[in-house]
């Protein structure tokens, strides 16, 4: 069973109820800084440095890694391919080893999208913390079912815990900030962890999903703009003045 708390911008996902005492789990390159070394992928997935999102209703949003990098998955087939917006739902199956559409709300009808891995060993109590923030190109106002995803399988294949991180009409204005989603062990082993997001329905307007290991700084993208800022009047300052 699942518990979900808000924690002002950290939802924590818990697989067993009580208060996790158990170390805290580290995967391979999980803040990306290294692009996607350590990790599998299906789907539109790339490292990304801090980028400007703009929703269906023209509103701008910044999404700022912690450090320099972060994943950025994307609702769509791989690129490269005969058509990037063709249905891949049989990839993204294979790649997470069951039928998402069987886990995913009812009438999601999922079309396309991505997805992103990593296998790791724990004991039980352990904790494991990713970050992750949604945005899409959806009108939250269109019921739309885009959604992103995470699944943990254990050493079998088994699907021991899946939520849904987030659904494009649940979200208003069709952007969330970074929260944390928290995996205890249910017991020692080697598990999966895997994130997706889909389009539901359709291939138009995308939504995307991106990870990362910490919380980006609350001040970082405003000094960045007081630095930009500063240097803009630097260059406009008038010869001979100071």
């Amino acid at each position: 069973m699942i518990k979900t708390a808000q924690l002002g911008v950290v939802t924590v996902c818990l697989a067993l109820s009580g208060t996790a005492s158990g170390a805290a789990l580290s995967l391979v390159n999980q803040g990306f800084e290294s692009d996607l070394a350590g990790w599998s992928v299906a789907g539109l997935v790339t490292p990304s440095p801090g980028i400007t999102v703009k929703t269906f209703d023209g509103v701008v949003h910044d999404v700022i890694p912690w450090v320099s990098r972060m994943a950025r998955l994307v609702s769509q087939a791989a690129p490269g391919g005969p058509d990037p917006f063709r249905n891949n739902v049989a990839e993204l199956n294979a790649f997470f080893g069951f039928d998402i559409t069987t886990r995913l709300a009812a009438g999601t009808s999922p079309w396309n999208g991505s997805g992103i891995s990593q296998s790791f060993s724990g004991k039980k109590d352990d904790v494991l913390t990713q970050y992750w923030s949604f945005y899409s190109e959806e009108s939250d106002t269109f019921q739309s079912l885009d959604t992103a995803f995470y699944v943990v399988t254990d050493a079998s294949g088994a699907v021991v815990d899946f939520d849904e991180l987030a659904v494009a009409k649940d979200v208003p204005g069709g952007f969330a900030k970074w929260q944390a989603v928290q995996y205890v062990l249910p017991a020692d082993g080697t598990y999966t962890i895997g994130f997706g997001v889909v389009n539901g329905r359709d291939e138009y307007f995308n939504s995307e999903l991106f990870l990362d290991n910490g919380l980006p700084e609350p001040g970082s993208f405003a000094l960045l703009g007081l630095a930009l800022a500063g240097f803009s009047w630097a260059r406009r300052k008038p010869a001979g003045k100071s």
